[in-house]
């Protein structure tokens, strides 16, 4: 497969696995499954905030736990931010104008039903709008982070 969904944390992994990811001076962003709400704790003189929020979680602590193939790793928030995608999905696999897309968007990805566009920083909004003038029928649409390993992917 040409990308790596991250995963959250899982619920049994061992709070000592995260103390060793952190520093002394931070507080360490973990995204945690089932952590309906964000919480802060303090373990071997390392401060940890936990959520399943993403993005609460970017947006105030400089690195955060995710799980990549299994293996827990602390990522700046902006390496994060970098691999974040809007996954679209859509009514018809047959998405006429989708060439000017690939020029915006030069790692667009089509599989299916599905378009998965790398937005980093930018706007959802801009891109569900050039799926309302292209008179897209869009069925859901999410924020997903994944790291994209390839470029200009055929669909």
């Amino acid at each position: 497969m040409p990308s790596s969904t991250l995963s959250q944390v899982l619920p049994s992994t061992q709070l000592r696995a995260l103390v060793r990811l952190g520093e002394a001076d931070e507080t360490l962003g973990v995204w945690a499954r089932g952590c309906a709400r964000p919480r802060r704790l303090v373990a071997a003189g390392r401060r940890l905030a936990l959520s399943q929020d993403l993005g609460f979680l970017l947006r105030r602590c400089q690195r955060t736990v995710v799980r990549v193939s299994g293996v827990l790793h602390a990522m700046s928030a902006d390496r994060l931010i970098g691999w974040r995608t809007l996954q679209i999905a859509v009514g018809s696999p047959v998405l006429p104008g989708l060439d000017a897309w690939r020029i915006l968007y030069p790692s667009l990805r089509v599989a299916g039903h599905r378009i998965t566009v790398p937005i980093g920083r930018g706007s959802a909004e801009e891109v569900l709008a050039l799926c309302a003038a292209d008179r897209m029928a869009v069925l859901g649409s999410w924020i997903d982070y994944q790291m994209l390993t390839t470029h200009g992917d055929s669909g």
